[in-house]
């Protein structure tokens, strides 16, 4: 009887199989663009999940957001947004705003500490991106975007 592993190569030689090696190099550059970037925020002592908050949070119109709000924008569990937030309300980041007609809500707002920090570091992390991917032409550029997206979006 064969293995499994066996079957799985007969039908689908890793090697040529053109699915594979494109995901497997997607996994590959997830895992090279993570460890690049987080290098950068750990000189700031901040995660891609806080900066993440922040940068919602300052380029909103809307200065004040209640946590549930969030939940959608970063995709994160109501759980992870509060760990999220009691790190940063910490590090004087973002602070809690008390309204008097609703005592049980705890909206937040970015302060000046964590706008000047954004305004600091997410230029950065751009910089490092483009760097990264300045590899590759223009067309190269708009081929590989325009195919990751349609395969993000038929998975949505």
């Amino acid at each position: 009887m064969a293995s499994k592993t066996s079957i799985i190569k007969k039908q689908n030689n890793t090697k040529t199989n053109p699915i594979y090696k494109i995901a497997s190099k997607v996994y590959n550059l997830n895992e090279l663009l993570k460890k690049e970037v987080e290098k950068l925020l750990s000189s700031y002592d901040i995660g891609f999940a806080e900066l993440d908050l922040l940068i919602v949070l300052h380029e909103a119109d809307k200065k004040v957001f209640k946590p549930s709000d969030l939940y959608d924008k970063l995709q994160f569990s109501s759980g992870g947004i509060t760990k999220i937030i009691k790190r940063l309300e910490i590090k004087h980041y973002i602070k809690k705003e008390v309204f008097l007609d609703d005592l049980r809500s705890k909206p937040i707002s970015i302060t000046k500490k964590g706008q000047s920090l954004v305004l600091e570091l997410f230029p950065k992390v751009i910089h490092l991106e483009k760097n990264i991917f300045s590899v590759l032409e223009f067309e190269e550029l708009n081929i590989t975007y325009k195919s990751l997206l349609k395969v993000i979006k038929s998975l949505k």
